[in-house]
């Protein structure tokens, strides 16, 4: 296999094709270009209708390989070139809100404008949440999770349910996401939204600590003084407020403070966990 390095036929820009294939496509265009073993000899589909077709394959496969900002690039194009269709507003409006901190920040105005377009056109009764919860949903990344968890606790695009946010957050810390772990453990510490249970809260707790998240590491602290999910150890409760210290966390590092000064054993009374 080789790459032809040559010019689309269509709109001149520089492209690189398989020259064990019969065809490949423009990134730029989305043209189709047919190639004959003798290299000079290319053709290319010019016809409107194929240009968008190509264009929405190239945005599919962009997507499909992870390339979501590739993908949005094409979409505009096709935007650029049909402004009537339904579903390619509908992926500029998905793709900006998953560019975009939304829901943790205001939606940004062009997503709005790109949903009104598609719901115009679609006739759709969904509203632009929903719409967004649902393609959150059907994906199984930590970052799509994360958002989820949030939109399910706070009631956006979907009923408000603290258990539903809870289990996004299990899913989201499962594939490592440190702040999840946190959430999670949490959540099992106070029984809101799954089952109360102080041994997986010291499960998830240490494992975001090793990750090297302070309140954490504070956390797991305080249960190895108390002996709360964790056999006491004051030797370990010491090293992991020593460790939130070190990353930052204020009430570790006053525990840690008044211990030196007073050179005593660590006492309760400096201890709690912020639920």
């Amino acid at each position: 296999m080789a790459l032809l390095s040559l010019k689309c036929p269509n709109c001149a820009g520089d492209i690189q094709l398989d020259d064990s294939r019969e065809f490949g496509f423009c990134m730029y265009c989305g043209s189709r270009v047919l190639i004959t073993k003798d290299v000079n000899n290319i053709h290319v589909e010019s016809s409107f209708e194929k240009q968008i077709q190509n264009l929405k394959a190239l945005a599919k496969a962009h997507m499909a390989s992870g390339k979501e900002a590739e993908a949005h690039r094409v979409v505009k194009q096709i935007i650029g070139l049909n402004g009537a269709d339904a579903d390619i507003w509908y992926a500029d409006f998905i793709l900006t809100l998953k560019e975009s901190d939304y829901p943790f920040k205001r939606c940004p105005e062009s997503a709005r404008i790109s949903y009104e377009n598609y719901s115009s056109i679609a006739k759709s009764r969904s509203s632009m949440d929903a719409l967004y919860y649902r393609e959150l949903a059907n994906n199984k990344d930590v970052d799509s999770y994360r958002r989820l968890a949030y939109m399910a606790k706070n009631g956006i695009g979907i009923t408000a349910s603290i258990e539903k946010s809870a289990d996004w957050r299990l899913k989201a810390a499962r594939l490592g996401d440190v702040e999840s772990k946190r959430e999670v453990a949490k959540m099992c510490l106070s029984g809101k939204g799954l089952s109360r249970s102080d041994v997986e809260a010291a499960r998830w707790f240490r494992e975001a600590a090793m990750a090297g998240d302070p309140e954490s590491q504070h956390a797991i602290a305080v249960m190895y003084m108390d002996g709360t999910g964790v056999a006491a150890s004051e030797a370990e409760s010491l090293k992991w407020h020593q460790k939130a210290a070190q990353n930052g966390n204020l009430d570790s590092a006053m525990v840690c403070d008044i211990g030196s000064v007073f050179n005593y054993s660590m006492s309760k009374n400096y201890s709690g966990i912020c639920i």
